[in-house]
């Protein structure tokens, strides 16, 4: 799926929300971006559990 809106929050270094409902984008690498840019984020869409995140996490 393919997303343009934009960036409402920089929660990590390699995470932040976009729009109007924060949909929270995860990259692999740390993306270059601030509060406020427009963004055109292409990417797999699915749920986000924390646990299943932290089970990840080393």
């Amino acid at each position: 799926m393919t997303v343009e809106a934009e960036v409402q929050e920089i929660v990590g270094p390699f995470a932040f929300t976009v729009g109007e409902d924060d949909t929270l984008i995860l990259s692999a690498t740390e993306p270059a971006v601030d509060k406020g840019d427009d963004v055109l984020v292409t990417g797999i869409v699915r749920s986000f559990v924390v646990a299943d995140a932290v089970e990840t996490v080393p």
